[in-house]
């Protein structure tokens, strides 16, 4: 090796041979989201195994000196070291944004809250690209788009909330949302969050985070600048995260507390969705594609041979009529904002109301409805496997 080849590789030996995905993507969770908590190592071991992923990844990479374990016990987590850094920057020199998370390893402003944050990211980030969506660098593209230039999107990919502020000096001075960022695909663009039981959503801070982020959108390009095109997403750690948001709690009883159902209630944005992190049973791209939305919930109208209805303002989460009488709602893609009006309207009206569901989604839906003692014995479900539906959307083609 020459001295100028030796140069752009810096003071470390790097290795020439190929990085397995498993680690790539380890690495990359650290540099992003600067930590990688107990919980995405958790979802890491689910899906590669406990001892490939303890033995083949964590220690193989904490060895070789590219990530450090921070902290103890539950409080544990990796980050990526300098050398780490270098490590990637050279096997991947162009493939993710080194430029915006360079400071990755300044501790003058790093405090606990930053840190439960950014631990929260990484789990976010491994579940977005479970489900097809890059994190690789995109910063280009999505600079253009803010600013109103057409761009070509190939396959969905997220922005973080640091590279959207960048874009804007708008959204630069608004550092109240607890939004992580958000997923742009050919069609559309979804804010993304993941509240929990200790972390819940200030509603004014995120109408705030939506209406500048509207406003900047209305100079963009079609299909960007149509509202109908703009959705948020939130994400759970489990099942008893997403019904604790539902939950009416003691110490969250005011406009003065933060409340995850309040959002729920009044954010209004046209699509809402949500995901359980460590049990995802539908995909995004059954949402975040308009067309295959549309197939997946025609199934559930014609084998509940629904009836069409027109929403009133006590019913907008009615999608149609089963029997004659009793108003039905899709809820295969775990609507937040449906199930609360539904709450509501069992709980004015005393009606029963149908959902239509994944197999799989009975227990979160189940759990929900728990919250309410009024709602036993009103919410009536119908539900139908993913495979199922999907087979019979083949079927028809």
């Amino acid at each position: 090796m020459n001295k100028e080849e030796n140069n752009k590789r810096g003071k470390y030996k790097i290795s020439t041979r190929p990085i397995s995905y498993t680690k790539e993507l380890f690495l990359v969770l650290c540099l992003v989201g600067r930590e990688l908590s107990p919980k995405t190592v958790k979802l890491f071991k689910q899906d590669y195994g406990e001892y490939n992923v303890r033995r083949n990844v964590i220690y193989n990479l904490v060895h070789r000196g590219l990530l450090k374990k921070v902290g103890y016990r539950k409080s544990y987590s990796y980050m990526l070291t300098d050398r780490g850094f270098e490590y990637l920057m050279i096997k991947f020199p162009y493939k993710y944004n080194y430029e915006l998370y360079k400071d990755y390893n300044e501790v003058n402003m790093y405090n606990e809250k930053i840190r439960e944050r950014n631990r929260a990211l990484t789990s976010v980030l491994y579940c977005l690209v479970k489900q097809g969506v890059s994190i690789e660098n995109y910063s280009g593209i999505a600079e253009k788009l803010f600013q109103g230039y057409e761009i070509k999107v190939e396959k969905p990919f997220f922005v973080s909330v640091k590279e959207m502020r960048s874009f804007s000096p708008r959204l630069g001075a608004i550092f109240s949302s607890s939004s992580y960022g958000c997923i742009v695909t050919q069609q559309n663009i979804t804010i993304i969050y993941a509240p929990d039981k200790e972390h819940h959503l200030w509603l004014s801070n995120e109408v705030e985070w939506k209406r500048v982020v509207c406003d900047i959108l209305e100079q963009a390009v079609e299909p960007y600048n149509n509202r109908q095109n703009l959705g948020v997403l939130y994400l759970y750690n489990d099942v008893p995260t997403a019904k604790d948001s539902y939950e009416v709690n003691a110490t969250r009883i005011d406009n003065r507390s933060p409340q995850t159902r309040r959002c729920y209630q009044k954010l209004n944005y046209i699509h809402n969705y949500s995901m359980i992190m460590d049990n995802m049973n539908y995909k995004l791209s059954d949402v975040l594609d308009s067309a295959m939305k549309d197939k997946i919930s025609r199934v559930f109208f014609d084998e509940c041979d629904l009836r069409p209805y027109h929403p009133t303002i006590d019913t907008q989460f009615c999608d149609g009529v089963y029997g004659g009488e009793t108003l039905s709602s899709m809820m295969w893609y775990l609507d937040p904002t449906k199930m609360m009006q539904i709450i509501e309207y069992i709980i004015q009206t005393r009606n029963q109301v149908l959902i239509l569901c994944f197999t799989e989604q009975v227990d979160t839906i189940s759990n929900i409805i728990s919250i309410n003692k009024s709602l036993k014995g009103k919410v009536l479900v119908y539900d139908l496997s993913r495979e199922a539906v999907i087979s019979a959307i083949t079927q028809t083609r």
